[in-house]
């Protein structure tokens, strides 16, 4: 494309259970997005056609604050642009630029076929864990027209696209041409391509650049289409980085560590390694009140078994019923950090009337009641208090999410979990007349989220 009244003269990817954001008689916590941090480009819409030669609707010449990709020759022939165009809505494309006047072009009448061509650009940010990158272009699939010269394109057909989001010069991720066939002639679309960072990777600390390419290929029905010219457009270019969630680490969080446990049948009983009691009105003091795990693949409790491993937390009251809520809780090794989002899930388990590998039948058949607790210090962040109806034999999910801004009393204090047999006395029934009162926990599993200053 592009000619100088009649001759040309060049000037040289990747990609539940139930969740609540609760706050129930705590104050109001906002919940909002993650920030995703846009990395700064340059020239990112072509816009700055500075150094280029401008001619009609085109400037020629690379872009500023973007280098030649070039690795097969092909823009050294005279009949190869590159630049920008200025789509006025009619010729070529049926709208303007997505963003500002002016798009990248890649054209080729010459080489086609000889090897894919485009840009790149090195950013001034390194390559993080954790960390989702969003590379999102506005892809132009140019229509055949006119110019201002009055030249006429054949530009029938798409040679095919590739993004590729790389660090220290080796590929992270890539989309090659995966939505080629949604795109429209005339049109400009927008493709993203996505890509987690995960809590390691070898180009860690790399400086990260990006490219776009044209993949030059010459259409299957290349003759029945009149051999076209061959051109990729490009506009708009974003790359966002967020944060993602990160594990916080807990101690025997699917309780599958018998350690310390008096083994009895399918039970284990006592605290669970990494845990303590947790008791109001010393409750699990008395006769009858168990702690303990249980193994909960094949019993007659749960339905589908454990949901992580094969044991689960038990909380179970024959004797102090009604007597106050106990169950465990676990200081983390993590103080509560600003800017953060926390995000606390456990799979609670109402428990169905069953017998027991001792032969002996276990009334369940009301559920006492469960609460759900993330705290900072002595200070509750967050809690569920048992807002979730779940069948005899059945299994939930529940998270408690709580976003922490730029400042909060209790900054820097160590986070605790709580997990908790409310050990309330079903309607219609007396402390003599309730059947057992049973939760149990599996599970157990924090996350926080950076949200960005």
């Amino acid at each position: 494309m592009y000619k100088m009244a009649a001759s040309r003269c060049f000037m040289s990817s990747f990609r539940v259970s139930r969740v609540l954001f609760l706050n129930f008689t705590l104050p109001f916590v906002a919940i909002s997005a993650a920030h995703a941090a846009p990395v700064t480009l340059q020239n990112p819409s072509f816009e700055d056609t500075s150094g280029q030669f401008a001619y009609n609707e085109y400037t020629f010449g690379t872009p500023s604050g973007w280098t030649l990709y070039d690795p097969d020759n092909v823009v050294g022939d005279p009949d190869v642009y590159v630049g920008t165009l200025f789509p006025n809505g009619s010729d070529f494309f049926n709208t303007t630029a997505p963003d500002g006047d002016r798009v990248l072009l890649l054209f080729n009448s010459a080489q086609r076929g000889a090897g894919e061509y485009g840009f790149e650009q090195l950013t001034g940010e390194v390559l993080m864990t954790n960390t989702r990158y969003e590379l999102s272009v506005d892809i132009g699939d140019i229509d055949s027209g006119t110019d201002v010269a009055g030249v006429v394109y054949n530009l029938e057909g798409f040679p095919g696209y590739r993004l590729q989001l790389l660090a220290g010069g080796q590929l992270v991720a890539e989309d090659h041409n995966t939505q080629a066939a949604s795109l429209i002639e005339g049109e400009f679309s927008r493709v993203t391509l996505s890509v987690d960072i995960g809590a390691s990777h070898a180009l860690e600390g790399d400086a990260i650049s990006l490219r776009l390419t044209s993949l030059n290929t010459i259409p299957e029905n290349d003759v029945a289409l009149g051999s076209p010219a061959l051109e990729v457009d490009f506009d708009n270019v974003t790359l966002d980085a967020t944060p993602l969630p990160e594990d916080v680490g807990i101690v025997n969080p699917s309780f599958e560590d018998p350690t310390g446990l008096t083994p009895y049948f399918e039970f284990g009983f006592g605290v669970p390694q990494g845990w303590s009691d947790y008791a109001e009105n010393n409750v699990t003091m008395y006769s009858g009140v168990y702690q303990g795990h249980m193994l909960a693949a094949g019993n007659n409790f749960i339905t589908n078994g454990a949901t992580d491993g094969d044991y689960v937390a038990i909380a179970f009251n024959d004797v102090q019923k009604g007597g106050g809520a106990y169950g465990y809780q676990q200081l983390l090794g993590e103080a509560l950090q600003l800017n953060t989002r926390y995000t606390l899930s456990v799979d609670v388990a109402n428990p169905a009337t069953g017998q027991s590998g001792s032969g002996q039948t276990m009334n369940l058949d009301e559920f006492p009641g469960y609460r759900i607790q993330l705290l900072a210090g002595d200070s509750v962040l967050g809690q569920d208090d048992n807002s979730m109806a779940i069948g005899e034999g059945g299994m939930l999910t529940t998270s408690v999410s709580v976003d922490i801004g730029a400042t909060h009393p209790e900054e820097g204090a160590p986070l605790t979990i709580r997990l908790i047999n409310l050990n309330q006395i079903p309607a219609g029934y007396t402390a003599e007349t309730a059947p057992d009162l049973v939760v149990d926990f599996d599970n157990v599993r924090l996350q926080r989220q950076f949200l960005g200053q």
